[in-house]
C-alpha cells in the first residue's frame, strides 16, 4: 500500500512540475513574479497525494484499542497463538518477515531524519562561521560583517543581512546594489518562504521531482529579486557585473539563505532572463502555455489513485457468500458452558481461587469425550499456554494430521472467568451420555470440518479480494485481519489490528469503530495460507442485523 501511494505521490510531483514549468515560462514572457509559482507546486505535490490517502482512509484502516477488564484486579490474556477454530496442523505463530511497507517506512524515516541533519549541519556550520561577526551599519542599513559569509539574508525568525568583510573594500556602487538586493530579500520574506518549501520537501525526502521543485523556486526567488532591483533604476549592465563579481568571492552555504549570487549555472541563467528582451507576441504563446499548464494541473488531479480497502459500496458481486453462524454459534457458547458446568458444577456457584483454564475433546456429533480443568495462580503467557494445549491434546491421544476444528473461548462460567479450549476428535467415544451435547454450527454441515473445508476458496476469494498482501506477503505477528459480514455472509468491510482473541473484546472493539452497528458473533481462523505457507490469522465479525 505504502509503496503503491509513493508512485502515485512521484507521478503527481512529475506532472506538477510540468505544469509549474509552463507556468514559470508564461510569468517570464512578462517579468513576472514567479516564485509563487514553484510554492503552490510544492504544496500540490505534497498535499494532493495526502488527501487521497485521506479520503481513502475508512474506520477499517485506524488502530483499535479494545481492552476489557474482565477481572478485578488482572486482565485475561489475549492469545495470539492460541488454535481458535484452524484445522490441524501447528497453532503456533511464526515470526514473518518484515513486509515491504515496513522497509519503506524505515527508509523514509531515514531519509527525513539524514535531510534534517544534514540541515542542522549547515545551520551549525553557519552558527560557527557568525560567532566573530559583528554588527554595523552600511549606508544606512543595519548588517552583520563576516569574514567571508554572504551577501545573504539569514534567520527564518529573525532575518538579517549578512555581508562579508570584502564587500566592505568594493566601490560604494557595488555595495549599494548588493545591498539593496538584499533589503528586497527582507522585505520579500523570501528566507521564510524558502525555509518553508524546504521543511515541505524533507516531508516526502525521497519524492526526487520535489527537490527539483526546490531548486527551482531557489532560482525563481533569485529572479523575482533581480526584476525588483532592476525596476528601481539599476543598470542591467552595471548590476550584471556585480553579480559577475560576487560570485568570485562565493562560498557555499548549506543553510537556507536567500543570496545574491548562486552556483555558475544559475547566475547565467539569471542574466540571460534579465537581457532577454519582452515579446512583441506574447499573448497567443502564453494562452498556448497557459493551457497546457491547466491540462496537466487536470491530469494530475485525476490520476488514478492507489487502491485503498474496499467499503461496502465497494462489494462486487462476483464474491461468494460465507455462511453466516451467527445465530447457531451462540447457541454453541451456551451449550459448552452448560456441558463444563455439568462436569464441574463447583463453577457455576463458587468463586475459585486461580486462573481457570478448561481442556476437552468432543466428537462429531458434540459429546464430549474428555475434559480436565486447571488452576493457575495466573494467566499463562503466550509461549506457555499453546505449548499446554498442544501437550493436552498428545495426551488426550488427538492424532497429529487429521483434521480437527480447535476454539477457545475466555468467557464467565458463574462467578469465574475461564479460558475453554476444545478440539473435535471424529470418533471420539462419549464420557458421560447424560452431559449436554453441542451442535456443531451450522446444524446444516454434518461436521465443523466439513464447512471449513468447503468454504475454504470463499473464504481466500474475499482475503484476495479485500487485502491481497495478506496473501503475497503475509500478515506480521501480533496482527491480524478483521471482516464485517453481513448476516446473509456477504463481506462488507476489513482492516488490520492487533490480534484480539476474547470474541467480547472483538465486539466491543468493532462497537467502537462502527457504534450503528451490532456484532452479534465473532469466529476465528481460516485454512487459507500465504505465500509462504503460514495461515493468514483472520477474525469473522458477524452482524446482527
Amino acid at each position: 500500500m505504502i509503496a503503491a501511494w509513493m508512485v502515485y505521490a512521484f507521478v503527481i510531483a512529475v506532472l506538477v512540475s510540468c505544469a509549474a514549468l509552463i507556468a514559470e515560462r508564461i510569468a517570464l514572457l512578462r517579468r513576472l513574479q514567479s516564485r509563487w509559482i514553484w510554492v503552490a507546486a510544492l504544496v500540490l505535490s505534497l498535499a494532493l497525494p495526502i488527501m487521497v490517502a485521506w479520503n481513502g482512509e475508512s474506520p477499517s484502516d485506524r488502530p483499535t484499542r479494545a481492552l476489557l477488564a474482565l477481572t478485578a484486579h488482572e486482565e485475561p490474556p489475549m492469545y495470539e497463538q492460541s488454535p481458535i477454530a484452524w484445522i490441524s496442523g501447528n497453532s503456533q505463530v511464526v515470526a514473518r518477515r518484515m513486509p515491504l511497507d515496513a522497509w519503506l517506512l524505515a527508509a523514509w524515516a531515514a531519509m527525513s531524519v539524514g535531510a534534517l541533519a544534514m540541515l542542522s549541519i549547515g545551520w551549525l556550520q553557519l552558527r560557527g562561521r557568525l560567532r566573530a561577526a559583528v554588527d554595523g551599519q552600511v549606508d544606512g542599513v543595519s548588517v552583520t560583517v563576516t569574514r567571508d559569509t554572504g551577501p545573504a539574508v539569514i534567520g527564518m525568525m529573525r532575518p538579517r543581512i549578512v555581508i562579508p568583510g570584502w564587500l566592505l573594500q568594493q566601490d560604494s556602487a557595488t555595495q549599494s546594489i548588493a545591498l539593496a538586493h538584499e533589503q528586497e530579500h527582507l522585505r520579500a520574506q523570501d528566507i521564510r518562504v524558502l525555509g518553508s518549501a524546504l521543511l515541505i520537501t524533507m516531508l516526502l525526502p525521497w519524492n526526487l521531482p520535489m527537490w527539483w521543485q526546490l531548486r527551482r523556486l531557489r532560482l525563481a526567488i533569485e529572479v523575482d529579486c533581480d526584476a525588483r532591483v532592476l525596476r528601481g533604476g539599476q543598470s542591467r549592465s552595471t548590476y550584471s557585473a556585480v553579480l559577475l563579481n560576487v560570485a568570485t568571492h562565493l562560498v557555499p552555504m548549506r543553510a537556507a539563505a536567500a543570496r545574491l549570487s548562486e552556483s555558475g549555472s544559475s547566475l547565467e541563467r539569471r542574466i540571460r532572463i534579465m537581457h532577454t528582451p519582452l515579446r512583441a507576441r506574447w499573448r497567443l504563446l502564453a494562452a498556448f502555455l497557459g493551457t497546457c499548464s491547466v491540462a496537466l494541473i487536470a491530469v494530475a488531479a485525476n490520476v488514478a489513485a492507489p487502491p485503498v480497502p474496499a467499503i461496502a459500496g465497494d462489494y462486487e458481486g462476483g464474491l461468494p457468500l460465507l455462511p453466516p453462524p451467527v445465530a447457531d454459534w451462540r447457541d454453541d457458547d451456551a451449550q459448552l458452558f452448560r456441558s463444563v458446568g455439568h462436569f464441574y458444577p463447583e463453577l457455576l456457584t463458587t468463586q475459585q481461587d486461580g486462573r481457570l483454564y478448561v481442556w476437552a475433546v468432543v466428537n462429531e456429533r458434540g459429546e464430549v469425550s474428555q475434559i480436565d480443568l486447571t488452576l493457575r495462580p495466573s494467566w499463562d503467557s503466550e509461549e506457555d499456554f499453546a505449548r499446554n494445549w498442544q501437550e493436552y491434546q498428545q495426551r488426550a491421544g488427538i492424532v497429529v494430521g487429521r483434521t480437527h476444528e480447535q476454539r477457545v473461548v475466555q468467557a464467565w462460567i458463574g462467578p469465574n472467568f475461564a479460558v475453554v479450549a476444545w478440539v473435535m476428535q471424529p470418533g471420539a467415544p462419549t464420557r458421560d451420555p447424560a452431559a449436554p451435547t453441542l451442535s456443531i454450527a451450522p446444524r446444516k454441515a454434518q461436521t465443523m470440518q466439513d464447512r471449513m473445508l468447503a468454504t475454504a476458496e470463499a473464504q481466500r476469494r474475499v482475503i484476495e479480494h479485500f487485502d491481497p498482501a495478506a496473501l503475497s506477503e503475509g500478515v506480521p505477528a501480533g496482527q491480524e485481519l478483521w471482516f464485517l459480514i453481513d448476516p446473509n455472509g456477504k463481506a462488507l468491510r476489513s482492516g488490520r489490528r492487533r490480534v484480539i482473541t476474547d470474541p467480547q473484546a472483538a465486539r466491543v472493539a468493532m462497537k467502537q469503530m462502527l457504534p450503528k452497528l451490532s456484532v452479534g458473533y465473532v469466529t476465528r481462523g481460516t485454512v487459507v495460507k500465504d505465500t509462504s505457507g503460514r495461515r493468514v490469522p483472520v477474525s469473522w465479525q458477524w452482524l446482527e442485523q
